[in-house]
């Protein structure tokens, strides 16, 4: 008997195993929440990228950059626009 077989024989035989509604509940509200601090960090790290090649442009001139860099710092400023505009 497969562990598949096997799952779904106790859950038939024992449907109390369920959660309850309210835990179901608890469960969705922790995965949201759960998730928004992980943009939030997201964010956060890469507004500190952003900041110092940003930093590093207003030492140097925007020619000290890499191309590197330069790819990364368009892509934070576009991603930056694009979230800006969701939060409206």
């Amino acid at each position: 008997m497969t562990l598949a077989v096997g799952m779904f024989l106790y859950l038939w035989l024992n449907p109390l195993f369920l959660p309850p509604r309210a835990a179901l509940q608890r469960a969705r509200e922790f995965v949201l929440l759960t998730g928004n601090r992980v943009r939030k960090a997201k964010r956060l790290a890469e507004d500190r990228e952003m900041d110092r090649l940003l930093d590093k442009v207003s030492r140097s001139g925007l020619h000290s950059l890499s191309a590197l860099e330069r790819k990364r710092l368009e892509l934070l400023a576009e991603r930056r626009k694009t979230d800006d505009r969701g939060m409206h």
